[in-house]
């Protein structure tokens, strides 16, 4: 059984390592080896790394903190204070809500839309289209596949070691508060309601669906509050 509570402190510890640069690397001025577009807009009080590319009409706001070797795409929208560790790399489109967090070595393809105050740890990858609400933690190499729906509060939880990364397929919908275990897989089309789990290593097929306080183990799905199996 996981808890909410061992969930939120090891994706804490996870993300400490996201891999921004050290603070003797911060510059609040741009540098010759950056690749600012001229049609790009940055607020105030923005702090680079080194070797960043940010392409046309794409919009930084106050207070961004840009890792090494970040990249942004065009017509993106990075509201305040959103920090980007090293490598990372924003696709066309996106928009990424005030307080986001993202890990070093993350990609987050076009057309994404990350909701505020959610952190991403190293090596997440949200495919395109797909849309994650506020306050979410997703842990090291999280998957969420393309025009999955990722609700309000849900935790993705992962292990620091191949394959134990929660992994999130094509048209998926989280409901508030659900939580995905380290090494559960969800195929396409799954459903999950509100605080809803699916434990750890366990394999959801295509199209399943989860009902409101849920939980899918390896045994089956039984009501969270209860104990008492899906009849």
């Amino acid at each position: 059984m996981i808890s909410l509570s061992r969930a939120f402190h090891h994706l804490l510890n996870s993300y400490i390592c996201v891999g921004l640069a050290d603070n003797e690397n911060e510059r609040d001025v741009r540098s010759i080896y950056d690749e600012l577009h001229p049609r790009a807009r940055f607020g105030i009080d923005i702090r680079y790394g080194h070797f960043i590319r940010v392409a046309d009409d794409a919009l930084i706001g106050d207070c961004c903190w840009l890792g090494d070797y970040a990249s942004i795409g065009r017509l993106s929208q990075l509201e305040e204070h959103v920090h980007l560790g090293a490598c990372a790399s924003i696709g066309w489109g996106a928009k990424l809500g005030s307080g986001v967090e993202i890990g070093a070595h993350c990609r987050i393809a076009s057309k994404v839309s990350i909701g505020a105050g959610t952190k991403l740890g190293l090596h997440c990858r949200l495919d395109d289209f797909a849309e994650v609400g506020d306050a979410c933690l997703l842990d090291f190499s999280a998957v969420v596949g393309k025009s999955s729906q990722i609700g309000h509060g849900v935790i993705l939880c992962s292990l620091a070691s191949v394959g134990k990364e929660a992994s999130i397929g094509d048209h998926c919908q989280l409901g508030y508060q659900s939580m995905v275990g380290e090494g559960a897989t969800l195929g396409e089309n799954v459903s999950m309601g509100a605080h809803s789990v699916v434990d750890p290593g366990v394999f959801v097929p295509e199209g399943t669906t989860l009902g409101s306080q849920e939980r899918m183990t390896k045994a089956g799905v039984v009501d969270r509050r209860t104990g008492v199996p899906r009849q």
